[in-house]
């Protein structure tokens, strides 16, 4: 019978714990995605309905204009496929990382392209084309961030920083 000492024991159960945690931090974006879609399909349920987009239950921050300019009604969402994963970490001050940051891309013609929000690693992520893009970043606590990004063609992955 292979006995093992209490501390490789506790070194195993740490290491099984580190893999369910990481499973768990995966299952959280991809319920966050799913949220996001179903807003996005909402919306335009009642665009289709009433040839507007009604608010529903959308977060606070999309009462905050994207970039300079833009403003949230003139903001309509399409659907935009891409295959680059482009992804970002956003971190406080204190480089402390952001849970529930709402992330909005933007296409040049003022249309949301992606919606989705950070995790507990304050990470985000969606696949993208090429292209040039506005990233809009809200949260209850901070004001919005707002940056423009430019995808290469030829890439696989993309980091917003």
């Amino acid at each position: 019978m292979d006995s093992k000492s209490a501390i490789e024991t506790i070194f195993s159960l740490e290491e099984k714990i580190d893999a369910l945690t990481a499973k768990i931090d995966i299952l959280e974006v991809t319920i966050n995605n799913l949220n996001n879609k179903i807003y996005v399909l909402n919306n335009r349920v009642s665009e289709i309905g009433t040839h507007k987009v009604v608010a529903s239950s959308a977060p606070t921050a999309s009462a905050v204009s994207p970039v300079p300019g833009r403003s949230p009604e003139k903001a309509k969402s399409r659907l935009m496929l891409g295959k680059i994963r482009t992804f970002g970490y956003i971190l406080n001050s204190s480089k402390m990382p952001l849970r529930d940051v709402y992330v909005r891309i933007f296409a040049s013609d003022n249309s949301v392209v992606k919606e989705t929000s950070t995790d507990s690693n304050g990470y985000w992520e969606c696949r993208l084309p090429s292209g040039r893009f506005g990233v809009e970043y809200t949260h209850k606590n901070f004001k919005p961030v707002n940056r423009n990004i430019s995808i290469p063609d030829g890439v696989d992955t993309f980091e917003v920083r």
